[in-house]
Order: structure tokens, then sequence, then C-alpha cells
């Protein structure tokens, strides 16, 4: 469970850019739907399921500020199956985001909230 409690419920296309699994047979998504986001993490909608534990880079669009793209490093928390959808859900936690990363993030995060 992600430790920040604003999320942002946001439904756009989001590219993974390279996935590294432990289990290789597993075939990593290559276009995900962000479901929410916050500053530790996001909620991705795919059809393919993402093994936990999966470290993987993301592109995530925001259009934000000076930032329209997020480009993030990413481990899968969770996974489960969404029996309603029949899509996968799977919880990203950001990995060692840069400093300047962190503030366009937040900064999305509040004009998001405030508009």
């Amino acid at each position: 469970m992600r430790k920040d409690k604003l999320r942002v419920e946001m439904k756009k296309e989001a590219s993974i850019i390279f996935g590294v699994c432990r289990n290789l047979n597993k075939k990593m998504p290559e276009k995900v739907y962000t479901k929410n986001i916050s500053k530790g993490g996001l909620c991705i909608v795919s059809d393919t399921e993402l093994p936990k534990g999966a470290v993987l880079g993301a592109e995530i669009a925001i259009n934000s500020g000076s930032m329209q793209t997020l480009k993030a490093y990413c481990e899968a928390v969770w996974s489960r199956k969404d029996e309603e959808s029949d899509k996968y859900l799977a919880g990203l936690q950001f990995i060692g985001l840069k400093p300047s990363e962190e503030r366009n993030l937040e900064e999305f995060l509040k004009n998001y909230i405030l508009n």
C-alpha cells in the first residue's frame, strides 16, 4: 500500500520503456494506462500481468509546467487481476526520482487538485 494519501485519479496512456523480470517467461506490457498517481508511485491497468518485483522504466505524460513527460524507474510492489474488467492492476513504486522530477511531480499533483 502506498504511503502517500494524496493521489490523483489519472487515466492516461503510459509507455513501458523497458522491463526486467526475475521470471523471463513473463511478457512485459508495452502500453498501459494509469489509474492514479501520487508522489510515491502509481497504479496501472494492463492487458498483461506485471509480476510483483518486476523493475521497469516508465514514461508517463503529465503535462505540468516545464515537464511534459515523467520518466521514472519503478518496481511492481503488488499485482492482481480485476475481475470486472478482465484487466490487470499493478502498484508501482518510484525508484530514485531526481529532485527536479520530484518537484515537478509535486507541482503536477497540487495543480491537478486545485483545478
